[in-house]
Formats: C-alpha cells, structure tokens, sequence
C-alpha cells in the first residue's frame, strides 16, 4: 500500500514538474515577445515541446542512475560468488601424450570421470598417485573450455578486483 502510495505520489510531481515547466517556458517567451505581435500557437507548441524535452532529460537522468546502481550491485554479487566458491583455486590441464614422451603409447596421467582428480601411475615403481584439484581439465579440453572456467577471475579483474591468475608450462 505504501509503495502504491509512493508511486502515486511520484507521478503527480512529475505531472506538476512538466507542468511548471510548461508554464516557465510560456513565461520566458511572453517575456520575449513583450510587444510582439506574433501569434501565441506556436509559442505554446515550442513551450509544450521544451517541457517534454526537459522531462525526458530528468528521466535519462533518473535511468543512468539506476543503471549505475545496478552495475555497482552485479559487481558486488559477482564478488560475493567468487568468494564462496574460494578466493583460491587450483586448475589442472592435462597435456596430451605425445610419442616423444617415451618408449610407452599412454600417457601415465588418467583424469577421473569427476574433472575433479587425477591419476599419475609411476612407471618404475607401477604405484599410483591420486590428486584432488577443483577443475582437471583432460588432455582433450582446448583453450576455451579452460577460458570458460577463469572468465569469472578476468570479470572480476575488469570490475576492478584483485585477481591473481598463475600458469605454468
């Protein structure tokens, strides 16, 4: 009921708004045309017109502020996110296996179905080691399945954040 009332009462200044601004207009032309005599219609056009222009300016006004406000709000959201998902992160790409690797036709890297673990088998002793990271990326991933994954850092560098991206190899 408030918000009803308070929209209402929105609507009535700018009604009384475009109207004082009607009239200020037909008084500086009045004030113009002391002794003139010209025809009053177009006056009255030319005041209705400067009115209008002068109300969407204060609505272009009032919009660029919100939009202001809502940018200022997906940054802090953006943030907040990046924050509960942990300010540090550890991504893994595997590399392909490649023939100059050695005399084997696998690679010893196995990357478990999660993409969140990976296998490395020690060839001379045959032991396995596991290792849990937030992303792997399989030797198959390409530079924009690993650009999706830290395009939320690069936005929140681009928002003005302190962001720390290191990659090796």
């Amino acid at each position: 009921e408030a918000k009803a009332k308070e929209e209402e009462h929105k609507k009535a200044v700018e009604s009384l708004q475009f109207h004082l601004s009607v009239a200020n207009s037909r008084a500086a032309g009045a004030k113009r045309k002391l002794g003139d005599d010209g025809e009053d219609g177009d006056e009255d056009d030319q005041a209705v017109l400067q009115a209008r222009i002068e109300e969407k300016d204060r609505r272009i006004v009032e919009l660029e502020s919100a939009v202001l406000r809502g940018e200022e709000i997906r940054r802090q959201m953006h943030n907040r996110i990046q924050e509960l998902r942990g300010n540090i992160r550890v991504f893994v790409r595997t590399r392909p296996f490649l023939p100059g690797d050695g005399a084997h036709n696998e690679s010893a890297i196995e990357v478990a179905p999660d993409e969140e673990s990976l296998t490395i088998e020690d060839i001379r002793t045959s032991k396995s080691h596991n290792f849990n990271f937030d992303k792997v990326f399989p030797p198959s991933s390409g530079q924009d399945l690993v650009f999706q994954e830290v395009s939320d850092f690069v936005q929140s560098a681009l928002d003005g954040y302190h962001v720390c991206l290191f990659s090796y190899g």
